[in-house]
């Protein structure tokens, strides 16, 4: 029987979640006055759809201003622009027999589709198969965006896999009742023994530092 493999981008698809936190951490300390360091940025806001991070900053007393929006819109596109390179490994998991495969991911429509496309991916993860935080009325770690993924697809929560990389996204899992699988071989996470007993203590078991491991498994 077919299963669907829903998989998140940053971090997972490519090594880019710290790009994007590292950027958001020069623009938010210059621009808001603060002096946080990586640690307090990935706390807070790894993980989640610009919307949910800005929900976060607002319940801190923290408001970004209109300068501050438009520079992080311009950087992410000149990260973009630049380039980065698909998770080594993962075109063989792709390739797996029996697995139908989806997109849900906090970015939003357009720039997803620019990241894919990035990756050389694009014939993969179509606008049929991809649900950004445009689609749905909650972020991760809401399971919405996983549940939407699902339908789209014609799968039940059961019959889903998702692998991601940050707690909000594994809390959306577990919320949407699929199999969470934590992909730790990012730079931020592969070493990160904090990160990962955060993910045991969610429940999640089934952690992975390659796309050679989760292939294996996947196999089974």
């Amino acid at each position: 029987m077919e299963k669907l493999i829903i998989w998140d981008f940053d971090g997972v698809v490519a090594d880019t979640e710290k790009l994007w936190l590292e950027m958001e951490l020069d623009v938010f300390n210059r621009h808001c006055g603060l002096n946080w360091d990586f640690a307090i940025i990935n706390h807070y806001l790894a993980g989640q759809a610009f919307s949910r991070q800005l929900e976060v900053l607002h319940g801190l007393g923290i408001y970004p201003s209109d300068e501050a929006m438009l520079e992080i819109g311009a950087r992410c596109y000149q990260l973009i622009d630049e380039g980065f390179d698909r998770t080594e490994g993962i075109d063989d998991v792709l390739a797996l027999p029996n697995y139908k495969h989806a997109m849900g991911t906090g970015g939003d429509f357009k720039e997803t589709l620019l990241k894919i496309k990035a990756v050389g991916l694009e014939h993969i993860f179509t606008p049929d198969n991809l649900v950004t935080i445009d689609f749905v009325a909650r972020g991760k770690p809401a399971p919405d965006t996983f549940l939407l993924a699902a339908k789209m697809m014609g799968f039940a929560s059961k019959d889903c896999i998702v692998i991601e990389d940050s707690l909000a996204g594994l809390q959306a899992a577990i919320a949407a009742e699929m199999e969470p699988i934590c992909f730790a071989g990012s730079e931020m996470y592969r070493n990160n023994e904090t990160h990962l007993a955060a993910v045991k203590a969610l429940g999640v078991n089934k952690i992975f530092k390659s796309m050679a491991e989760l292939k294996e498994y996947l196999q089974q």
